[in-house]
C-alpha cells in the first residue's frame, strides 16, 4: 500500500469511531419501519432462459439528501440459515447510530427447500422486514447449475489451497450472488442512494459504523473494507458509493469468469480473487480498521455458534494474522477467543 494511501486509511481509522459525526434527522426523516415494497424477481426459467438484467454501469446520478434522510442500499446475498440471528445487529450497530440515514434492502437468497430456518427468514423478508425493495430467491441446486453453465471449466480447476481447498464452486457461487443482489439494486429506478452496503446474511455486526464518515470518503473508485493486505481483500462486508459498488459487484462477470476460462490451472482463493478484481477494475480499498464482526454458523446438532470472521484467513496466513488482522471477537462482540454454544 502506498504511503499517501496509508495516510488516508489512517484518517479513516480515526473517523470511523467518531460517533459525533452523525447526520441528525428531523421530523421529516423517513421512518425505518415504513412498510416494505417487495419486488421479487425470477432467476432463470428451467429451459435456461435469462431475464433481462440492468446494464453494468450505474445508471443513476449520485445520491443526495432527501427530506432530511440519506438513502442507503443494503445488498445482502447468500444463505439465510442464520439470518434471523444476525439481522438485529445491523439495526443496533448501523441503523441506530446513524439516525439521519434510511435503509433499503435488496436480498438475493440461496435456499434449501428443507431448511426451516431459511423458510422462516424468507417469511420475515416477505412480510415484516422493514423496507425490503428487492428479493430474489433461488434454490441451492439451481444456483449450482447456473455456475456449471457459466463456467464449464470450473470442475477441472486444481483443488486450491488452505481452507479454500476443494471449494471452487462455493467461491464462484459467492461472487455470483454478490452480482445478482446488486442487480436488484440497480434495477430499482425509484431510489437514488448515497451509499451501498454489501454484507453476508450470516454476519453479526459487532461495532458501530459511521456512515457520515463513509460518505465523506466515498468516490467512484473507493470501496471501504475491513481488511486489505498482501494481495488479499476481505469479502464479507464492503461500503461505497453506488458507482463504486456496481464495479465491485461486477467481480463475477468482469474477473472471475474470464480468469477461470483463460487460466484453468490455478486454484481459487476468495480473498485473492477479490484482490485480483480490485486490481483489474482499478478500485481502491480503504480499510475500516475499527470494524468488528463475527459469523454465525449452524452447528451439527441444529444449534448455532459464533465464529471469528477472520478464522480462515488466520489459519491460512498466520504471519499476516499476527501483525495485520484485528483481534478475535466472540459472539458478544468482545475481544476474546470465540465461544461455541
Amino acid at each position: 500500500m502506498r504511503r499517501a494511501e496509508c495516510a488516508v486509511v489512517g484518517a479513516l481509522c480515526l473517523v470511523v469511531g467518531a460517533t459525533g459525526w452523525l447526520v441528525q434527522g428531523n421530523d421529516a426523516r423517513r421512518d425505518l419501519r415504513e412498510g416494505p415494497k417487495l419486488r421479487s424477481r425470477g432467476e432463470r426459467t428451467r429451459n435456461g432462459r435469462r431475464e433481462e438484467r440492468a446494464p453494468r454501469e450505474e445508471r443513476r446520478p449520485p445520491g443526495r439528501v432527501v427530506a432530511g434522510a440519506v438513502d442507503v442500499a443494503v445488498v445482502v446475498s447468500g444463505s439465510l440459515r442464520t439470518f434471523l440471528e444476525c439481522n438485529a445487529s445491523f439495526f443496533e450497530r448501523v441503523a441506530k447510530p446513524n439516525p439521519g440515514f434510511a435503509f433499503d434492502f435488496y436480498v438475493y437468497a440461496v435456499v434449501r427447500d428443507v431448511d426451516r430456518a431459511e423458510r422462516e427468514a424468507l417469511e420475515l423478508l416477505k412480510a415484516r422486514h422493514p423496507r425490503v425493495r428487492g428479493l430474489e430467491v433461488v434454490s441451492s441446486s439451481d444456483a449450482s447449475e447456473f455456475i456449471k453453465k457459466d463456467m464449464p471449466k470450473l470442475a477441472a480447476l486444481p483443488p486450491g489451497e488452505g481452507t479454500a481447498r476443494g471449494k471452487a464452486s462455493n467461491v464462484a457461487s459467492m461472487f455470483r450472488s454478490i452480482d445478482r443482489a446488486d442487480a436488484l439494486r440497480r434495477d430499482d429506478d425509484e431510489r437514488t442512494h448515497a451509499l451501498v452496503i454489501r454484507a453476508r446474511p450470516d454476519l453479526r455486526w459487532c461495532s458501530d459504523v459511521n456512515l457520515t464518515a463513509a460518505l465523506a470518503l466515498s468516490g467512484d473508485d473507493v470501496v471501504l473494507v475491513p481488511f486489505a493486505e498482501a494481495q488479499l481483500v476481505f469479502d464479507q462486508v464492503a461500503l461505497g458509493a453506488p458507482t463504486a459498488m456496481a464495479r465491485y459487484a461486477d467481480a463475477y462477470e468482469a474477473t472471475l469468469r474470464p480468469e477461470v476460462a483463460r487460466n484453468p490451472y490455478r486454484g481459487l482463493y476468495p480473498e485473492r480473487e477479490m484482490w485480483r478484481h480490485f486490481r483489474g477494475a482499478k478500485l481502491r480499498a480503504y480499510t475500516m480498521r475499527n470494524f468488528r464482526s463475527v459469523l454465525v454458523r449452524r452447528g451439527k446438532n441444529g444449534g448455532s455458534y459464533e465464529e471469528d470472521a477472520y478464522v480462515k484467513l488466520r489459519q491460512d496466513h498466520p504471519a499476516l494474522a499476527a501483525v495485520s488482522m484485528p483481534e478475535r471477537v466472540d459472539g458478544s462482540c468482545n475481544a476474546a477467543t470465540p465461544r461455541r454454544r
